[in-house]
C-alpha cells in the first residue's frame, strides 16, 4: 500500500512537470473597456448609497426602513468582480474548456465582506469563455478600477441577503 502511494505521488510530480495541468490563458476579450469619467457629470444627481448600509450581516439586509425602498434610483460604487459559472465535467490532469457563462441577473456584483454581494444587472454585461480561458465584458473578471454604477434598486425574495443594481449607467472613478 505504501509503495502505491509513493508511485502515484511519483507519477502525479512527473505529469505535473511535464505541463500536463490545467493551464489559465488570458483571453482577449477579458480586458477592462473604456468607460465615461465621473469627472463628466454624467455619474451625478443620484444619490451615491454605501453597499455595506444595504446589509446587517451574512446573508441579511437591514430593515426596509433603513435601506433606499425598492425601485429607488441610486448609485453604488466600487470595483465590480465578475462572477462566472463553468460546467463541471471532470478532468483529471489536463485542461477541459467547459463552457462558462453568466446569470442575466448578475454576472457582476460588488462584494460586501464574506458573505454579502450587490448584483450588477444589464443586458450588455456578461461572462463567457471556457474554464481555461473565460471572461468577462466590459469589466474584466476581475476590474482593478472603480466605477459609480447608477440604477434602480431591487431585493429579489428568495436570495440569500442579496440587492440588484438594474443598471443604467456607469463612470469611472
Amino acid at each position: 500500500m505504501r509503495a502505491a502511494r509513493v508511485t502515484f505521488a511519483a507519477v502525479a510530480a512527473w505529469m505535473c512537470g511535464c505541463g500536463l495541468t490545467p493551464t489559465k490563458e488570458a483571453h482577449p476579450e477579458d480586458v477592462e473597456k473604456p468607460a465615461p469619467s465621473a469627472a463628466d457629470g454624467s455619474c451625478d444627481g443620484v444619490p451615491v448609497v454605501a453597499a455595506a448600509s444595504l446589509f446587517g450581516g451574512p446573508y441579511q439586509l437591514v430593515d426596509e426602513g433603513a435601506r433606499p425602498a425598492e425601485g429607488s434610483r441610486v448609485a453604488f460604487e466600487g470595483a465590480p468582480q465578475g462572477i462566472a459559472m463553468c460546467s463541471q465535467k471532470g478532468c483529471a490532469f489536463e485542461c477541459c474548456d467547459n463552457a462558462c457563462g453568466a446569470a442575466t441577473d448578475c454576472p457582476y456584483a460588488l462584494t460586501v465582506g464574506k458573505y454579502n454581494r450587490v448584483c450588477l444587472s444589464n443586458a450588455a454585461f456578461t461572462c463567457g469563455g471556457t474554464d481555461c480561458s473565460g471572461y468577462c465584458t466590459p469589466f474584466s473578471t476581475r476590474a482593478q478600477s472603480s466605477y459609480r454604477f447608477v440604477g434602480t434598486v431591487r431585493y429579489p425574495k428568495g436570495t440569500l441577503g442579496g440587492a440588484v443594481l438594474e443598471v443604467t449607467g456607469y463612470c469611472k472613478l
